[in-house]
């Protein structure tokens, strides 16, 4: 159980990390930008993962990536 926690720790930090990079992003493309991708953060960050193809590409894969773990870390808190 301890390593699940380690997980979802480690998991969480990834998440709002990639968020906040995110949010950076965003305020670079403008202030209402950030404003909405800051208080909605799944769809922002969906509509910046297809924005950011062809021009920031770590970013993109990393938000292919995210998705799915996110997934796991609710079904890890879901069992708890």
């Amino acid at each position: 159980m301890r390593n699940l926690n380690l997980l979802a720790f480690l998991l969480q930090t990834a998440l709002i990390s990639y968020h906040v990079w995110t949010v950076i992003i965003a305020f670079s493309h403008g202030f209402w930008s950030g404003i909405i991708t800051l208080f909605l953060p799944v769809l922002s960050e969906i509509y910046w993962i297809f924005k950011m193809f062809g021009e920031n590409n770590l970013y993109a894969i990393l938000g292919i990536i995210s998705f799915p773990a996110a997934v796991f870390l609710s079904g890890l808190k879901g069992n708890n």
